[in-house]
């Protein structure tokens, strides 16, 4: 952070170093962005899949995976 400024003042290039200046740690800041990534895949993942009126059950035909599968990565479950 820069010096003089407090948090709230503070601009930040992106969503990434605000998390990083947030958080106690390196491996928290990691795990938020992880977390983050894993939202968009899921998100991308069902707009896609709706888009193109695919069911689950469709996708998963398609992509040679089980509809339990396309429901965990849209729903973000291991």
């Amino acid at each position: 952070m820069k010096r003089g400024k407090t948090m709230a003042q503070q601009r930040f290039n992106s969503v990434q170093d605000l998390i990083k200046a947030v958080s106690e740690t390196p491996k928290d800041a990691q795990d938020v962005l992880t977390d983050l990534d894993n939202h968009r895949l899921s998100a991308i993942l069902f707009a896609l899949r709706n888009k193109h009126g695919l069911t689950q059950k469709e996708l998963a035909q398609k992509a040679g995976w089980t509809q339990g599968k396309v429901s965990k990565l849209e729903n973000q479950v291991d």
